[in-house]
């Protein structure tokens, strides 16, 4: 009731906006807008003559919070256009090879105990065998390569997603036999159950993976520790591909193959000077020709005879006599069919050279963006991320662009052959995951100014006094506000005996804090880190702090 009652703060700002409005008109108007309404809306008149005592402060209020709320609505749709990629890359740099496989491992010994629950937590709960290969590269590209697609990873990057990918498999089969040996089992001892692991007993959950036998190749170039020591998995699990995991290319590759086959066939008999088409038609002109002149021949000798046989035979109009003409224009219309199919062949020719000079165009210019991406990733400058954002971008209209040269492929091959679209090879759309940097922003409440300052004022001022009473020094450096604490040597002697040597040296201590109020909710773990005597520094991430979106990126 309280948020529902403070939510109503807008629709009243904006009714006593619309009061104003009336009151306005109504002095500026009296006659023509004034008296009528005394007449025929005497309550609404009578709330006018009120209106000429309201407060001004009440009434700069009502119009900054309706102004409030338009520009906070009009921000939000601004973030829903934001491009995504841009903000990923622009809040961070992008990480070398060395710094995201010391961030990986660190993430495979956490998860650890259960990768499974990782995985598909991350897929809302779907089932581990519905996860392909694709989908968790996918993953792993938009959460450990800064929110970039696989398309937008250099070459030894994609060797590093894949790496990351076989490792998590390889950690998925750790635990899946882990938890295949802790099935009991009756009339079994330590003996017992260590000769059934060496028979490889198929069990329900290893029957939902892959059973491959101790036959792990690991000079795949994965180093990762876990692989390098301890037992191997007894069964590895695999995520299953799909068939469609590569780009698309079946139908532009069934009529390149036909381009080139036309070609190739055109080239050898343009060396035997003879043309396919033109040839056929001088065929049958020739064969016509020869037709008419033996009919003339025959005609001139056998017109009667064959005219009276005729006759005899069939009788003019009868059955017989329309079954021989219809067998006449049966043989034309043939002849036309095949000439038709010649016009057909041309047709698909056309679309096979269309998609074929089409493609190849787009392949040089995805080559071109990749080598400059290639390029740009190994300069020791760090390029401008909006450069770099619309270098990706480019690639991934390239894609498209070849995807939807694919998909006119498939349509022609449709018309060309009758098959249906449903009996044509259907994609399998990948699995959706969390994807916050993409997703679309949902369910943000919107609430009054006069709200957002009451509660800023609450958190942040209250902050600002708690923190200063503790020593802290709120700091700015850019677009980042911290505070700062120099930290202190007021330590016991017990304590200074259990410091070791990098303790002593005072490392500072850097905390950020979660999604919530920001880090009022932290005040005693802050307290905690105070008794340690390091500097720290408490960065504000206002992006995770409730009632701050317009200081959203």
């Amino acid at each position: 009731i309280f948020f529902v009652s403070i939510k109503l703060t807008v629709p009243l700002a904006y009714f006593y906006i619309l009061l104003i409005l009336v009151r306005e008109l109504c002095e500026k108007f009296p006659g023509s807008l004034y008296i009528p309404i005394q007449t025929y809306l005497p309550y609404l008149a009578s709330v006018v003559s009120t209106m000429q005592k309201s407060s001004t402060f009440v009434e700069v209020w009502a119009i900054i919070e309706a102004l409030f709320y338009i520009c906070l609505r009009l921000h939000i749709q601004w973030l829903q256009y934001k491009d995504p990629l841009e903000a990923s890359l622009s809040s961070a740099p992008m990480l070398e090879l060395w710094e995201r496989r010391q961030l990986w491992e660190r993430i495979m010994e956490i998860e650890t105990d259960d990768p499974v629950s990782f995985v598909t937590g991350w897929f809302f709960d779907q089932d581990l065998q519905h996860i392909t290969r694709y989908d968790v590269l996918d993953f792993v590209a938009w959460s450990m390569f800064e929110g970039r697609n696989q398309e937008h990873l250099t070459g030894d990057e994609l060797g590093q997603l894949h790496d990351f990918v076989d490792e998590l498999e390889w950690k998925i089969s750790e635990h899946l036999n882990r938890s295949d040996s802790l099935i009991p089992e009756k009339n079994t001892d330590k003996n017992e159950v260590g000769d059934n692991r060496k028979d490889n007993q198929e069990t329900p959950i290893t029957s939902e993976f892959t059973q491959e036998k101790n036959d792990l190749d690991l000079s795949d170039g994965i180093s990762s520790p876990r692989r390098d020591q301890g037992d191997r998995p007894r069964n590895q699990f695999r995520f299953p591909e799909n068939v469609d995991d590569d780009s698309p290319d079946f139908f532009t590759n069934l009529y390149e193959n036909y381009h080139n086959w036309y070609e190739q066939t055109k080239d050898r008999l343009e060396n035997s000077d003879f043309h396919p088409v033109q040839g056929i038609r001088n065929y049958m002109a020739e064969k016509r020709q020869q037709i008419v002149e033996k009919e003339k021949n025959a005609m001139a000798t056998a017109s009667n005879l064959a005219e009276n046989a005729y006759n005899r035979l069939v009788s003019p109009g009868s059955n017989m006599d329309k079954q021989l003409m219809a067998l006449s224009h049966a043989t034309q219309s043939q002849l036309m069919d095949a000439w038709n199919s010649m016009v057909e062949m041309k047709e698909r020719l056309e679309t096979a050279k269309f998609v074929s000079s089409k493609r190849k165009v787009l392949q040089q210019q995805l080559r071109g963006y990749r080598h400059l991406l290639d390029s740009a990733r190994a300069m020791s400058s760090a390029i401008p991320s909006n450069q770099m954002a619309d270098l990706m971008r480019k690639i991934t209209q390239c894609n498209e662009a070849i995807e939807r040269v694919e998909w006119s492929a498939r349509d022609a091959f449709v018309k060309a052959t009758g098959y249906a679209r449903k009996n044509i090879l259907q994609r399998t759309e990948p699995q959706r995951y969390a994807k916050y940097s993409h997703d679309p922003l949902l369910g943000i409440s919107t609430y009054p100014l006069m709200f957002h300052l009451l509660i800023l004022g609450v958190t942040d001022g209250g902050l600002r006094v708690i923190l200063r009473r503790r020593g802290f020094e709120r700091r700015t450096m850019g677009p980042i506000a911290y505070y700062f604490h120099p930290g202190s040597s007021d330590h016991t002697e017990d304590e200074n005996e259990e410091l070791n040597d990098e303790d002593r040296e005072m490392t500072p201590i850097v905390f950020c804090h979660g999604i919530g109020i920001g880090l009022l909710f932290y005040l005693p773990l802050i307290d905690e880190m105070l008794r340690l005597g390091r500097p720290i520094f408490l960065p504000e991430i206002p992006y995770v702090t409730g009632f701050r979106p317009w200081q959203s990126p």
